[in-house]
């Protein structure tokens, strides 16, 4: 026979053990069991009084280990001693033939203490439920000793739980062999007679687990941990788990700490599981959908419960948590759709995930430990059974729509929470919250729809930063409100919402506004409210209601501002039957209770609901059995017992829902109407969502230019949100808008044509022109100003307010004045010829700068003074004519080159650095003007003209004792300096000596007189009046003879001016 692979070989040790035990106890069983792992060496003492001499049968528990249960039956008179070394059989002793049950008992190895067990004794025959037949032969062994009471007591060691011996092993598994046999049993004799046994809660023993063979393992060999992964080909059909902490697999013990993912997911055969000390994790969806499934007992020791652990179990009506003290998480969906009907979490629990005990109909039991700090999303939704709720001191916020749709839930206890935080969106919508509801002050948001559609006749909230949804309280019958810091004059949709619905039972000398409202909140009072629709001709002014005699009801509807406003009823001729009005949203359940207060007739008999008529008719006026909450409209109700009677208005209604549009289009201006497309998605107030399809919106506004646009549902899109699962309960109207589609600028450049023109013609017109086509583009060209010759930047310039569509780009040109142009030159005789760049020319054709521009003097005579024409030109025919001016020289010359002038003095910290003749010469200080001879008038004798008013004669020089004469190397220019007040004589020739200017000069009166070739020089720079000699006495005599005349002259000069 092949065995699982968990499975161990037995070996002949085992067997020879196992039958030894057999004969030494004296036991004819027939052995068709096998015997696995480590066979146990097992001494066992059991001592067990004996009951009485009637023949019974005692009912022990049985252990299930996969193919059945084992029960044993025993009936004794003595004590009993019994030595094995394999597990021991019970075997039962009847006076009538009983079906029995052989169970091998597996002992555990270690020691522990057991408890005191009292088990029940049955008189008569038993049938115990077996799967497998086998024939046993049970003995009976002689009591020695009468028994006086029925229980009994058993001292036990082992590691797990204790059993109904004292052992002493070293292993424990061994499977259970269950039989039915007709046996013949031994009477042995009692002098007593049978005593019943109250039976005590049994204790776990190792007996008792599953066997580790029917499961597959995922093990860690490092921490020395096992992880449950499902069941094994053997265990496919167990009905119940008792999973044990240890499992040894391959000789290694492991502690089984973890139910794997999906580990029973979809099994049909389980009906309970116990789970015991060590398991710390249960997997997602570990028991999911285990139909059969009632009972659940969780261990202590067990940290979180995964995502659908249990859930859909359509079965599970029981989940004991009473054992676990260290449970933190609960995961989403864990226990969602089970017909559980009581929870007590334990005290460690911090978080119960979204959907986690959701559509829980048979949910009446629900306490919440004080440890617990957040409720998921819809964490118990539409528990239809549960009726109250106790909120405690650690939790800090209440999720989405988490108690939504329980329909009986009236009381809700938050005294008890003080750090509640958040109350989420539709958190108790569609409940039966009723009276006044006190909010912690703790609390500083709740949500939208939070308690819609309740029973709240008032709010408490003593807090100072409570923020609200939208319509958080609609249709309730709120009508005292105790929260001055709670604004109720919000705009529309906002704040404490909309509707209120109420009636009030009073009689005509309540007439005041304060009778009907009770109002602390936001600075108003109840004076403050807008009072109109008034019935059956009262009238209100000033806070007071007047009544006509007579009138037996009416009713006015009232609001502060938008938000805060309602219909109220009143009843004044105290009827024997009360009922009210009442607003139902379209789906929701409606009877006929729901509207009924209470009927007390006239000799104080109080009459049941259940002792009423109700009739109703529908919109139509048609007689119905019931209020149709699927069909809107108006239902009247009338409610009778004998002759009186009370008519009520049902309203059905769709529930204002509200629709929030987010998200972002965009397309780039191309000059039409453009079509709203992108990525768009509706939020329902409802926690729908919707992405929209093309069409699904459109513009609020016709969206041609660039901009940014806001974007609306279309028809098309209100149609398919009403299309969605549940839209059919509300009436959609638009929530928070923030659906935008940007139309962005069209991008374009603007490029600046080149442009050009002719030196002195007018500028052509300036033309750009503009990418993708554009033609209404608003921009400037212009071109920097000048007229000279050369190029000039054309720039485009615009402005956005004339582009709103466009998003521009510029690219400058350039502009070209064509020609050549240039400076007039002026130069000294004597200067170098003039070259072209001497007159600065420009010259640009189409194609830019013209590098080669030639220079025609046309003959200008550089040794004349004079101002001569002469052309500058450019090889394709350009030309400029400019004027060079010659001075310094005499008038008239010819055309010849000009003689160059002396060059100036040079300082005498320059002596005889010589600079060629380059130097400009400083031109000779103007003398006083010489007075004009006055004509002669007539007969008059004119009178003496007078001389200028200050005539400053020259000053006379100084003249060196020993003037030094510098040599200009280069033999073409010499110059002495004679000192501040002597004269000094320029020579300056030039390179072909062709023609030589000398000149004299006076420092002190500036006077210069040039001398053309009348002081010869000579090649080696010395005096003309030394001719070609070099000698140092020529030199000087040269010297002296050129001063002597210099001062004869200055005589001469002087003696004329006088």
């Amino acid at each position: 026979m092949k065995m699982n692979k968990n499975v161990l070989i037995k070996d002949g040790k085992e067997i020879v053990i196992a039958a030894s035990a057999a004969i030494s106890l004296g036991v004819g069983t027939s052995l068709t069991h096998q015997v696995l792992a480590h066979a146990a060496e097992v001494s066992t003492t059991s001592t067990t009084p004996s009951t009485s001499s009637t023949t019974a049968t005692k009912a022990l528990s049985s252990t299930e280990t996969g193919t059945g249960t084992a029960s044993t039956g025993t009936t004794n008179s003595s004590p009993i001693t019994t030595s094995a070394t394999a597990p021991t059989t019970t075997t039962t002793t009847a006076s009538a033939p009983v079906t029995s049950t052989t169970v091998t008992t597996p002992v555990a190895t270690g020691t522990s203490t057991g408890t005191s067990q009292t088990t029940p004794v049955v008189t008569g025959p038993t049938t115990s439920t077996t799967t497998s037949t086998t024939t046993s032969t049970a003995s009976t062994t002689p009591s020695t000793t009468p028994a006086t009471t029925a229980p009994t007591t058993t001292t036990s060691s082992a590691t797990t739980a204790p059993t109904t011996t004292t052992s002493s092993a070293t292993t424990a598994p061994s499977t259970t062999t269950l039989s039915t046999t007709t046996n013949t049993a031994t009477t042995t004799p009692s002098t007593t007679s049978p005593t019943t046994v109250t039976p005590s809660t049994p204790t776990t023993s190792s007996s008792q687990y599953t066997s580790s063979d029917c499961f597959t393992w995922s093990t860690d060999s490092t921490s020395k941990t096992a992880t449950v992964t499902g069941l094994s080909s053997g265990g496919s059909t167990i009905t119940s788990i008792n999973l044990a902490p240890t499992v040894t697999i391959d000789g290694v013990t492991y502690n089984v700490t973890a139910i794997g993912d999906n580990a029973f997911q979809f099994n049909n055969n389980l009906t309970s599981l116990i789970l015991n000390d060590g398991l710390t994790t249960i997997g997602k969806e570990a028991f999911y959908s285990n139909e059969n499934l009632t009972s659940v007992i969780l261990n202590d020791g067990l940290n979180s419960i995964g995502e659908g652990a249990f859930a859909y179990d359509s079965k599970l009506a029981s989940v004991d948590f009473s054992k676990n003290n260290s449970l933190t998480t609960i995961g989403d969906d864990a226990f969602t759709s089970d017909p559980i009907t009581s929870i007590v979490l334990p005290k460690t629990v911090t978080s119960i995930g979204k959907t986690a005990f959701a559509y829980n109909d048979a949910l009446t039991t629900l306490i919440l430990p004080d440890s617990l700090q957040t409720l998921g999303d819809q964490a118990f939704a539409s528990n239809e059974g549960l009726k109250n709720v106790v909120f405690d001191k650690a939790l800090t916020s209440i999720g989405y729509q988490s108690f939504i749709y329980d329909s009986n839930l009236a009381t809700l206890d938050f005294s008890n929470d003080t750090n509640l935080q958040s109350i989420g969106a539709g958190a108790f919508e569609y409940d039966s919250v009723s009276g006044d509801l006190t909010v912690p002050a703790s609390v500083t948001s709740v949500g939208d729809q939070a308690f819609l559609s309740d029973q709240l006749t008032g709010l408490d909230y003593s807090g100072s930063n409570l923020s609200l949804g939208n319509e958080v309280f609609k249709y309730n019958r709120i009508v005292n409100i105790n929260a001055p810091h709670v604004a109720i004059n919000g705009s529309f949709g906002t704040g404490i919402g909309g509707y209120q619905v109420d009636t009030i039972f009073t009689d005509p000398t309540h007439d005041k506004i304060s009778d009907f409202f009770n109002i602390n909140a936001d600075g108003f009072g109840e004076q403050y409210l807008g009072i109109f629709g008034l019935t059956n001709g009262v009238t209100y002014s000033n806070g007071v209601f007047t009544i006509p005699t007579g009138t037996k009801s009416f009713a006015f509807n009232w609001s502060i501002g938008p938000e805060y406003n309602g219909q109220y009823n009143v009843v004044l001729n105290n009827p024997v039957i009360k009922a009210i009005d009442s607003v139902e949203i379209i789906g929701s359940s409606w009877s006929p209770a729901d509207n009924f207060v209470g009927c007390t007739l006239e000799d104080g008999t109080v009459v049941p609901f259940s002792s009423m008529n109700v009739s109703i008719k529908n919109p139509a006026g048609q007689s119905v059995s019931t209020v149709d909450t699927n069909t809107l409209g108006d239902y009247q109700v009338t409610y009778s017992y004998g002759a009186y009677s009370t008519t009520v208005n049902v309203s059905v209604k769709k529930n204002a829902g509200t629709y929030n549009l987010s998200g972002t289009g965009s397309s780039v201006y191309n000059g039409s109407p453009q079509t709203a497309t992108g990525s768009y998605q509706v939020v329902l107030s409802n926690g729908d969502t919707y992405t929209t399809q093309p069409g699904d919106v459109e513009f609020a506004t016709p969206a041609t230019d660039a901009g940014t646009y806001q974007v609306q549902l279309s028809a098309q899109g209100l149609a398919a949100i009403n299309k969605l699962q549940g839209s059919d309960l509300y009436d959609w109207n638009p929530g928070t808008n923030t659906a935008t589609y940007v139309i962005e600028k069209l991008p374009i450049t603007i490029t600046a044509d080149n442009s050009a023109k002719s030196s002195g013609q007018s500028d052509p017109t300036l033309t750009g022109n503009v990418s993708n086509g554009v033609t209404n583009a608003q921009y400037t060209v212009s071109r920097t100003a000048g007229e000279t010759v050369g190029t000039y930047p054309i720039t485009v310039t615009y402005t956005d307010a004339e582009n709103p569509n466009y998003e521009i780009t510029v690219k400058p040109a350039t502009f070209t004045i064509t020609g050549i142009d240039g400076s007039d030159y002026t130069m000294k005789v004597g200067y170098p010829t003039p070259t072209v760049s001497d007159f600065k020319p420009v010259a640009y054709d189409l194609n830019g700068p013209v590098s080669e521009i030639s220079l025609n003097l046309n003959g200008a005579n550089l040794s004349k003074n004079g101002d001569y024409t002469v052309t500058l030109s450019t090889a394709d025919g350009m030309t400029k004519q400019v004027v060079l001016h010659v001075t310094g020289g005499s008038t008239g010359g010819s055309t010849g080159p000009t003689t160059p002038t002396t060059p100036d003095n040079p300082d005498e910290n320059d002596e005889g650095n010589g600079d060629n003749g380059n130097q400009e010469v400083p031109e000779e200080p103007e003398k006083p003007t010489t007075p004009t001879n006055p004509e002669e008038p007539g007969s008059v004798t004119p009178e003496e003209p007078q001389g200028p008013e200050t005539s400053t004669k020259p000053v006379e020089p100084t003249y060196p004792s020993s003037p030094k004469a510098p040599i200009i190397s280069g033999g073409n220019a010499v110059k002495i300096a004679s000192g501040q007040k002597g004269y000094v004589i320029e020579s300056i020739s030039t390179a072909n000596n062709s023609n030589k200017v000398s000149t004299l000069e006076n420092p002190q009166s500036k006077t210069r007189v040039q001398l053309h070739n009348q002081l010869p020089v000579s090649n080696k720079g010395r005096f003309p009046q030394t001719g070609d000699k070099t000698s140092l006495l020529t030199t000087i005599t040269g010297v002296l003879l050129g001063l002597l005349s210099l001062i004869g002259i200055d005589l001469k000069h002087r003696k004329n001016n006088r």
